[in-house]
């Protein structure tokens, strides 16, 4: 099994716009045992938390599209609507799993154009990726990624954290 992946094709444009919609319309409240927003303890940036069943739009087909793509069988465990502003950026850092999400790696889907914001460039193992809105990259847990600062406007992103079924 690979520690990285690209993956496309997994949100159309109206989807993309559905997601970041929902960001506006949650209420604070707290959902998953925590609140829905809080800033992130790693970095810059807001999160929004998307229960999975909320993501039931959107989630059931993107991860359809990730296990087509890759030849894995992956579970969402967890859902986040990331926001970043000016400033906002995530220092180069590994994730980690709590024993109660038992999740191994994470999905990162760009939401919005790139014309929308400045800077936000994603690094996984120390290069720049370049992923187009509504595609994907997957990648381990153990491995160093992080995002440069924003320069102007507002990115957004939907991770989802997952276990690979073996």
């Amino acid at each position: 099994m690979r520690s990285f992946y690209q993956v496309k094709d997994l949100l159309d444009r109206t989807q993309r716009e559905e997601v970041i919609g929902f960001l506006y319309s949650a209420t604070n409240y707290f959902v998953d045992g925590k609140t829905r927003f809080w800033p992130a303890s790693t970095g810059s940036f807001m999160m929004c938390n998307i229960s999975l069943v909320e993501a039931e739009p959107w989630l059931p087909g993107v991860i359809e599209k990730v296990n087509a793509q890759t030849g894995e069988t992956w579970q969402p465990r967890v859902s986040n609507i990331l926001e970043y502003r000016h400033n906002n950026y995530v220092p180069p850092h590994q994730d980690v799993s709590s024993t109660e999400q038992a999740t191994t790696h994470t999905l990162i889907i760009p939401l919005n154009d790139r014309d929308q914001y400045g800077g936000g460039q994603m690094m996984i193992a120390g290069k720049e990726i370049d992923v187009a809105p509504g595609d994907g990259v997957i990648y381990s847990h153990d491995t160093e990624h992080s995002v440069e600062p924003i320069r102007g406007g507002i990115r957004y992103a939907w991770i989802i954290r997952l276990r690979e079924d073996k």
